[in-house]
């Protein structure tokens, strides 16, 4: 199960704010990274030549680090043995992931939870791994995650 999408965000550093009118973090559009980079030029001008060290073209400066973030939509069921476990909050832990609850329902026997997991796609795919591993039946989640 490998529904990735990419994600083009920027989490800006603090020195790099002021571009960015004080957005910690910025989503642009475009199909890969130096289209992502010209949107978020075009949006805030100046970020490229901070970004990008153009004598080594298409390198990013020695300071920099890009990395492509995707993102997954899962459906998670706990079993009565799971119910009680924390496996969100571990999985945000063990593993360099962001995760943000859509939509759950949880009684004390069952439940199942809309999560949306944001990562690098290598990472995603070992949280998936670790939450199976754990009895999480883990399923791809389609549409509208709130309602």
């Amino acid at each position: 199960m490998r529904d990735t999408r990419a994600v083009p965000q920027f989490r800006i550093p603090g020195p790099l704010r002021r571009l960015s009118e004080g957005q910690i973090t910025v989503t642009v559009e475009g199909t890969d990274l130096g289209a992502a980079i010209d949107a978020l030029d075009t949006r805030y001008p100046g970020f490229k030549d901070r970004l990008l060290d153009q004598s080594v073209w298409p390198g990013a400066r020695r300071q920099i680090k890009i990395r492509l973030m995707a993102r997954r939509r899962l459906k998670l069921i706990f079993g009565p043995d799971m119910v009680k476990e924390p496996v969100i909050y571990q999985l945000g832990k063990q593993f360099e992931l962001v995760t943000n609850i859509r939509r759950a329902d949880v009684s004390k026997d069952q439940g199942w939870v809309l999560l949306e997991v944001t990562g690098e796609p290598d990472e995603l795919d070992r949280g998936v791994e670790y939450l199976e591993s754990r009895g999480v039946k883990v399923e791809p989640a389609e549409g509208d995650l709130v309602g």
